[in-house]
């Protein structure tokens, strides 16, 4: 589903967080969507754990002012036999004041 609560009201999305299973050599694709628009602000993030641990954590701000009413993300891996796993994913934002919107 694409929307954030609460629906109606428009929000200040400031961040994302992220917990993937390390895969070396793979990387994530990341595109951030508002408001049922074809497309968005994108990212790619290596899934290679420096540390040689299981887990790779992932902290994002999105770009400032990033306004809406409802945000997707969509995730993919644009490299040949490089699978990625998703263990976790969660999103901020501040919701703004009631006002009229056309």
């Amino acid at each position: 589903k694409d929307f954030a609560a609460p629906l109606f009201l428009e929000k200040l999305f400031r961040s994302w967080s992220l917990l993937a299973g390390e895969q070396s050599g793979s990387n994530l694709d990341v595109e951030v969507i508002r408001d049922g628009a074809t497309s968005g602000t994108s990212g790619n993030f290596s899934l290679t754990e420096s540390g040689g641990g299981s887990y790779k954590f992932i902290n994002a701000n999105l770009p400032s002012g990033t306004r809406g009413k409802m945000i997707s993300f969509k995730f993919g891996n644009d490299d040949e036999d490089a699978p990625f796993e998703i263990h976790g994913f969660g999103f901020d934002f501040t919701p703004q004041p009631w006002r009229v919107l056309q």
